[in-house]
């Protein structure tokens, strides 16, 4: 028997969602909520969001907007408890879009003159090659929205010029990523292919991990990768997430427990490389 919601997709559950009398009138809502089914992709089912990726989601925002991200996430917080009180949600994913849980306690990178870090930045030959490709085409964004800004700004009446502000804003949010992609880009240092098998096939940054959940028998393959280049659609995830945290330092053959919101989940590893 097919479980409630497996079968509906993020876009069709933003639909359900904003139906309801109370949110179906809020402008505002219904665009930040927008945002975050892009980011997350429309078309994808609900019950395949999984904690990491919303624990990214929110540190992307946090990153571009830090005066304002305890509004936006606390949207999106509304949203995922909405799924998991309908059911079509197993697991509350809604705890994992929160703030504090991005601000990366406990780090103190060395600074140079210009304040920016000057740490090495452990990045995958991919995860460089990904964040080259997203800096030109920011570079194209910002160029398009510096336009949209001028031609919005020909419309005397700018109190209430709803295309200026969501050009100006995205602008801001456009050149908050691309200073973290040149700083993160500057002090990079591409870990070498077959690290892991020459460290008696440990986890580490880097490292491609095969694993099987014990209660399912399902299978993930998960790479794990420095935080800014964590993409967890694409089964990249952070060394800084509670399966990245639980996976580092272990070895093909081991158990290992993390910690959810549904409970303590159990992976057999099976592979790294």
């Amino acid at each position: 028997m097919q479980q409630p919601g497996t079968g509906l997709t993020l876009a069709d559950a933003l639909g359900l969602y904003l139906q309801q009398g109370e949110t179906g009138a809020q402008a505002d809502l219904q665009q930040e909520l927008s945002k975050f089914v892009r980011w997350c992709g429309g078309y994808r089912l609900v019950q395949q969001l999984t904690p990491p990726e919303m624990e990214d989601y929110a540190s992307t925002i946090v990153n571009a907007a830090p005066a304002d991200a305890e509004r936006r996430l606390r949207v999106v917080r509304d949203f995922l408890a909405f799924l998991k009180k309908q059911k079509l949600l197993q697991a509350n994913l809604a705890p994992h879009v929160k703030a504090a849980r991005t601000a990366r306690k406990g780090r103190a990178p060395a600074r140079v003159a210009n304040g920016q870090d000057s740490a090495p930045v452990l990045l995958t030959a991919q995860g460089v090659r990904q964040a080259r490709e997203e800096l030109e085409r920011l570079h194209q964004e910002r160029v398009r929205l510096a336009e949209e800004i001028r031609r919005a700004a020909a419309d005397k009446d700018v109190r209430e010029n709803a295309p200026l502000e969501a050009a100006r804003e995205r602008l801001g949010q456009v050149a908050a990523r691309v200073r973290q992609i040149e700083v993160m880009l500057s002090s990079a240092v591409v870990i070498p292919a077959g690290t892991a098998q020459a460290t008696d096939r440990r986890v580490q940054t880097g490292s491609r991990v095969e694993l099987r959940e014990m209660a399912s028998g399902r299978q993930f393959v998960y790479t794990l990768v420095d935080p800014r280049e964590a993409k967890p659609l694409d089964g990249r995830i952070s060394i800084e997430s509670p399966a990245g945290k639980a996976l580092l330092d272990r070895r093909e053959g081991e158990e290992v427990a993390v910690t959810a919101p549904r409970g303590v989940l159990h992976y057999y590893i099976l592979k790294i490389e």
